[in-house]
């Protein structure tokens, strides 16, 4: 059985989120999910609960961007943000 990771979507919000902040993320996929492991569930404001669905985000770029990033399509939107760049 492969092992589904469970800080997927919280990687994928913040890429996004330092996209827009203009900020680089260098953190890799392993040391997500090892924070995760560990038991912390509020990562860089970002509250996560225990199957690693995203909660809230405490430092978000705008007052609503959570709510409207995580309506949309991750995947789409990180390609149409590769293909801007």
């Amino acid at each position: 059985m492969k092992y589904k990771m469970k800080t997927k979507k919280l990687v994928q919000y913040m890429k996004i989120r330092s996209s827009v902040e203009d900020v680089e993320w260098g953190l890799t996929d392993e040391f997500m999910e090892e924070m995760f492991d560990f038991g912390i569930r509020h990562i860089f404001g970002v509250h996560l609960d225990d199957d690693g669905n995203l909660l809230s985000d405490d430092q978000e770029v705008f007052t609503g961007y959570f709510d409207i990033v995580t309506r949309v399509n991750f995947d789409e939107y990180l390609l149409s943000k590769v293909e801007m760049n």
